[in-house]
């Protein structure tokens, strides 16, 4: 009899009854969908993961690895294969121009297997595939070619070709993130991922090993068990690491000792070398310096033997003359005298000299004119004599300053080589002094081993699966609250209308267990079937538009659908546990009451004074129907409390839906609009010609602010571990132009100084760092160094460090070299014209089409948000047409008596719609700050690694939340006119007999 009663209860109430279950079904399918979607997200990308064999541990050590490590490696205990992997940054050039990091990685692999999307491998030289996103616009075509390069490296030590032509494109598990993280090269972004043929890659060593372990294809990826089965299973790896990790390290150490000892016997032989070439041409410059003094000495000698006969020759000729006057011998005669007895004054003179006499004795005794002419024609030949000698004297003289020059020179030369290679020997000795110092200095090696959880794409995307846990958990609460809710009004309104049908089974001797029973039944089928309506639905909806929200963020294989059943038995349990409760309570309350009282009608809530009465003011100008309404919305204290607490629900849940979509755009204005006041970046690779570019774009009349400042990014050190930040070096006196800073708290101005650096907030709320605190960072050579942080600042977007020019030049000991150049332009088309005349320019990053990319990103959390918009919405709407046919069944005997007093229709819709209005309206008020505190909530748990989300709410957002409310109550008061008119006034009061 009771189950053939309640199925003519659910017939008689089958408005109220759909009503409930609607109110399941979409609570269901929101909790079932939100909760759900993490495992769907997880097991269908640990599906493609197991197909493509991603790896379970890598492994990275500061020597590399050589063969034997491998060969050791794959006998370790639980590990299922080993790919020694070769792998090199480079500095990329595309055809059109333009540069960027890559990664080169081998295309043949047994770990970490790549998917071909598209052309085909590479089969011949100078070939090679790059990776795409699955499902992205890929804006590389087949046929492209790269070049590669290395600014301080020979490309040809690491691989074996330049140029390479693009001939596919492939997914792999290891890069599902669409950015791909950091790279070698100085802490650069990387941008594109190459796959080359193995032999192309040319490094002696490995560069990482990659491992897939035993059993691990058994546990779903992401989840507590399958870490739970790694931090087991990679014991065996840590103890073999620390057996093997040094091996390697060891062969480096003893091959660089060797190779370092046979530059000290080279640098050693080519210094004996040189030492003996130096001391060669040291003894020819001596040699030639004692043949100059030797010939200056007899160039001395010489001039002055000449010198002594050519005034012995003066003084001889006037002693002839003087003779010849005194012989008065005339100069006719001695030149007509011929004499014959040459051969005697020979032997003569001869005689005379060897007497000690002199030829002035000679030429005093001479006494004839032919004895004259003699000695005159003997001292002209010596004349003869002297300018021979005069002449050899001059040749000897050429000779000498010939020499004096080759000298000069030679000394010179030698001079020059003896300080060449004296630098050169201490430098090369400082050069061997260093690397016997670094290899002494060498620690020992550390093998890094990471899981999955450390590989950057698997931890972005396993925050994303955590982030969607989070957002299920936390925002189906309110929905269920609002169940609730709704599920006691319902069920008080349905047992209050059963109350005679209660008594008479009571006075018929039905048992209450029977008679409650009933009720929960009922509230157990509405229950169980919108449970099952919502799972389904929930099912099918929520993790599909979830999942391919994701894909712009991550490169993801298709969907598998899934049915968790845990899920549904909670969602089904939670539901219909929360209306069997709800409906025991409220039956639970009439069954203390006997047979007799419960065939009667419930006697009608005593009227009492309100406040408003007492204000008379207001109340005198009240209408009849405005008191009434008074009145019944202080007396009905549980109707009250009811609709605004149900309105309130949906309209907070609607707060949350836009609020979130308020501060993921905040991020994006915030940042690019209000911090960073300037629209491009110009990228220098040197600063060579730095001025005269900085004139070029200051010379342009439409460049508002041109500003240059230094960029890098550098290594954060917090004891082993590290961190990655860009790092942004201004001149205090242009930066305020270009940088609006403000403090944490949003509203303070901040100003950067030479007294330390300042950090983004989000990197320091990571890391736990406080103004004031000292950190170890790098300088764009790698120089490590402690810098003090003076500030935290306000920051949405990646991870910064602010540090002015001369804290940097302090800190570091370097020289700050401007890289990059600031530009604020409402003129793009003259800024690219500009950029035709620079010199050394890189690249131009254009803040808009970042705007652009970081909006594509969080369009993820945009179509979640639309979801939770549509859903409260149909929460809402469903909620009030409930909670209104509540209102209007309870009130059809005043409503009948309202329109036998002869009110008309309108009459009557104002004084129940009048009501409902009011109620809404307060609803929807309270809602607004109890969506505020579950927005807060919300974002705080979907917090994401590089990205500070904004929790500001925009007025526009309360207003749309607050009139979406009340457009759902102004569809529900219209569709609510149509009871209101089918109350039959006469059946209507004679209901209670």
């Amino acid at each position: 009899m009771f189950h053939v009663d309640t199925y003519r209860l659910i017939k008689k109430t089958k408005k109220r009854f759909i009503s409930l279950t609607l109110i399941v079904m979409i609570g269901v399918a929101f909790m079932m969908g939100l909760m759900s979607s993490p495992d769907v997200m997880k097991e269908s990308v640990d599906i493609y993961n197991d197909q493509n064999n991603l790896q379970d541990i890598q492994i990275y050590s500061s020597y590399g690895f050589c063969l034997k490590d491998i060969i050791e490696l794959r006998n370790v205990e639980g590990v299922k294969e080993v790919f020694s992997s070769r792998f090199k940054d480079v500095y990329c050039q595309r055809n059109n121009g333009d540069e960027f990091v890559a990664r080169v990685e081998e295309v043949s692999r047994s770990v970490n297997k790549i998917s071909l999307l598209e052309g085909r491998l590479p089969e011949n030289k100078q070939e090679c595939v790059i990776l795409t996103n699955i499902g992205s616009n890929n804006s590389y075509k087949l046929g492209d070619k790269l070049r590669f390069y290395l600014n301080d490296d020979e490309l040809s030590d690491y691989l074996e070709y330049e140029n390479y032509e693009i001939v596919g494109f492939v997914s792999s598990p290891a890069y599902s993130a669409k950015t791909l993280g950091s790279s070698t090269l100085n802490n650069e972004d990387l941008s594109l991922i190459v796959y080359v043929n193995n032999n192309d890659l040319k490094a002696s060593y490995y560069s990482t090993v990659y491992l897939t372990l035993e059993g691990s294809d058994k546990y779903t990826s992401y989840t507590k068990d399958y870490q739970k089965f790694i931090d087991d299973s990679s014991k065996s790896i840590e103890n073999f690491a620390y057996i093997q990790e040094d091996y390697f390290r060891d062969i480096t150490l003893d091959k660089a000792q060797k190779e370092l000892d046979k530059h000290i016997a080279e640098f050693n032989e080519k210094k004996t070398e040189g030492e003996e070439k130096l001391n060669e041409a040291r003894q020819e410059l001596e040699d030639a310096n004692i043949q100059i003094v030797s010939l200056e000495s007899n160039i001395k000698t010489m001039q002055g033997v000449v010198n002594t006969l050519e005034r012995n020759i003066n003084s001889y000729k006037r002693q002839l003359k003087e003779r010849q006057e005194e012989l008065g011998i005339s100069d006719e005669e001695i030149s007509n005298s011929i004499t014959s007895a040459g051969n005697q004054l020979y032997d003569k003179i001869n005689s005379a000299l060897e007497n000690n006499s002199t030829y002035q004795d000679l030429i005093a005794n001479a006494s004839s004119a032919g004895e004259l002419g003699f000695y005159e024609n003997l001292i002209e030949s010596s004349k003869q004599v002297i300018d021979e000698t005069k002449r050899e004297i001059n040749s000897m003289k050429y000779q000498l300053q010939k020499g004096k020059e080759q000298y000069k020179e030679g000394l010179l030369e030698y001079t020059e080589g003896l300080n060449e290679f004296n630098e050169e020997i201490e430098k090369a000795e400082i050069e061997l002094a260093k690397t016997q110092q670094t290899i002494d200095e060498l620690p020992n090696a550390k093998w890094t081993i990471l899981d999955r959880s450390m590989h950057y794409s698997s931890f972005m995307y396993e925050g994303s699966c955590n982030q969607m846990r989070a957002i299920g958990l936390s925002l189906p609460f309110l929905f269920y609250l609002v169940a609730a809710l709704v599920c006691l009004t319902t069920m008080t309104r349905l047992i209050d209308e059963q109350r005679g049908q209660i008594g008479i089974f009571r006075a018929l001797g039905f048992s209450k267990k029977q008679i409650v029973s009933k009720y929960l039944i009922y509230a157990l089928c509405a229950s169980l079937i919108g449970s099952i309506l919502g799972a389904v639905i929930g099912q099918t909806l929520f993790p599909t538009v979830i999942y391919n929200a994701w894909r712009l963020m991550y490169s993801l294989p298709p969907m598998k659908v899934i049915f968790p059943i845990k899920y549904a038995l909670i969602c089904m349990l939670a539901f219909s546990l929360l209306m069997m409760a709800v409906t025991y309570l409220v039956i639970n309350r009439d069954m203390k009451e006997v047979p007799a009282s419960l065939m009667r009608p419930k006697a009608p809530k005593e009227a009492k004074e309100t406040f408003i009465e007492k204000i008379t003011f207001i109340w005198k100008r009240l209408s009849f129907t405005s008191k009434i309404t008074v009145r019944n919305l202080i007396r009905y204290k549980s109707r009250f409390f009811m609709t605004v607490i149900g309105v309130a629900g949906c309209t907070g849940l609607l707060i949350i839906g836009y609020g979130i979509k308020d501060s993921i755009s905040d991020v994006v204005s915030l940042q690019f609009s209000d911090i960073f006041n300037y629209d491009y970046q110009l990228t220098f690779d040197s600063d060579e010609h730095f001025d005269k570019n900085l004139e070029i774009l200051v010379d342009n009349k439409y460049n508002e602010t041109v500003s240059p400042f230094m960029a890098y990014s550098s290594a954060v050190y917090f004891g082993d571990d590290s961190e990655t930040l860009s790092v942004q070096i201004f001149d205090t006196g242009e930066v305020d132009s270009i940088m609006n800073f403000r403090h944490d708290d949003r509203k303070t101005p901040l100003y950067l100084d030479n007294r330390g650096v300042i950090i983004s907030e989000k990197f320091a709320r990571n890391n736990n760092i406080k103004a004031g605190d000292t950190i170890t960072m790098e300088s764009s050579n790698g120089i490590k160094a402690e810098v003090k942080v003076t500030a935290i600042c306000e920051m949405y977007f990646q991870h910064y460090c602010f540090m002015s020019n001369s804290y940097y030049e302090k800190v570091f000991n370097e020289k700050v070299h401007n890289n990059f150049i600031a530009v604020k332009t409402d003129n793009l088309e003259s800024l690219n014209a500009d950029i035709e005349l620079l010199e050394d320019y890189v690249s131009l990053v254009d803040f808009n089409t970042m705007i652009v990319q970081f909006e594509n990103m969080l369009e993820a959390l945009n179509l979640i948000v639309g979801v939770v918009i549509i859903t409260a919405g149909s929460l809402a709407f469903v909620v009030l047409m409930n909670l209104t046919q509540v209102n209007i069944s309870e009130r059809m005997r005043e409503i009948a008596t309202l329109k036998v007093l002869g009110f008309n229709k309108k009459e009557v819709d104002s004084y129940i719609f009048k009501e409902i209005m009011i109620l809404s309206i307060i609803g929807a008020l309270v809602g607004l700050p109890l969506g505020t505190l579950e927005h807060h909530f919300v974002m705080n748990v979907i917090d994401m690694e590089m990205v500070t989300f904004g929790m500001n709410i925009s007025f526009m957002s309360y207003f749309i939340s607050f009139m979406i409310t009340i457009v759902f109550t102004l569809i529900v008061l219209f569709f609510s006119r149509k009871p209101l008119r089918e109350i039959k006034m006469v059946e209507s009061l004679k209901s209670v007999e």
